[in-house]
């Protein structure tokens, strides 16, 4: 896959992650994302909700790390897409983001693209792009 089509997923991704639009994403953005998706699946608890928060709490401890950030520093959109686009080509992106997409996608009655909290999107091969 070229990084143009890469760079568009990743700038997607960040969008959804800015939950407070203001072009920077942090550990609060990735919280409030996990806790977006949670409610969209009627307030879940118990366990997948744990796992699921967990689980988002890694994804962003890991882009923070491969960015080059503190655990709780800030990230441009060109700090996280690059952060992405490297760890994809060093082979590690599953590794940071398996932790939530794995239980945000066994959890998750959802048919739409909105994807697991870190982005798994990156390999579907039929994705078109922000709608």
């Amino acid at each position: 896959m070229n990084e143009t089509v890469l760079r568009a997923r990743y700038e997607h991704r960040f969008d959804q992650y800015d939950t407070d639009g203001d072009g920077k994403v942090g550990r609060s953005d990735f919280a409030a994302r996990a806790a977006r998706l949670l409610q969209s699946l009627g307030n879940v608890g118990g366990a997948k909700a744990e796992n699921l928060l967990n689980g988002a709490q890694a994804c962003w401890a890991g882009v923070a790390a491969m960015a080059g950030a503190d655990d709780d520093g800030l990230l441009s959109r060109e700090q996280f897409v690059q952060a992405l686009l490297r760890t994809r080509a060093q082979g590690s992106l599953r590794q940071i983001v398996e932790p939530s997409a794995t239980v945000a996608t066994v959890s998750s009655p959802l048919a739409d693209d909105t994807g697991p909290p870190c982005g798994k999107d990156d390999t579907r091969p039929e994705w078109k792009g922000p709608r």
